[in-house]
């Protein structure tokens, strides 16, 4: 499968961070002519080597192959929520298995939907 829109995108933020194939070559440590294949769509790159042009190129892998820009990532979020997640279910004398807390988490974290309302939803 060839991915002519991502090989647009990897053309494009190219240009933009001003890295030519030649230099892309070098950073990822394969042959000028090995970047030419894969930049010009004569071969194709594995998912790896799209991850490793993607890390040089200074985008997601994910808005390099498909488009997507990946949603701003909150640690301190993530943290304070696991951490209600934890206290509700043990105020609660609740165990909730790693598939339960996942849930939940993504969840409260998306939405920001009520912790007591989701352990409770998922201890009954």
């Amino acid at each position: 499968m060839k991915h002519t829109d991502a090989l647009i995108r990897l053309k494009n933020q190219m240009k933009e961070e001003g890295i030519s194939s030649a230099e892309l070559a070098r950073k990822m440590g394969v042959a000028r002519q090995q970047t030419y294949r894969w930049v010009n769509g004569l071969q194709e790159m594995n998912l790896k080597r799209w991850e490793e042009a993607a890390k040089h190129l200074n985008i997601h892998p994910a808005a390099l192959l498909w488009g997507h820009d990946t949603p701003a990532f909150d640690e301190d979020k993530l943290v304070r929520v696991l951490t209600e997640i934890q206290q509700t279910a043990d105020d609660k004398g609740v165990q909730l298995n790693p598939t339960q807390l996942a849930r939940i988490a993504v969840e409260s974290y998306k939405s920001d939907t009520d912790i007591n309302f989701l352990v409770n939803l998922v201890s009954s």
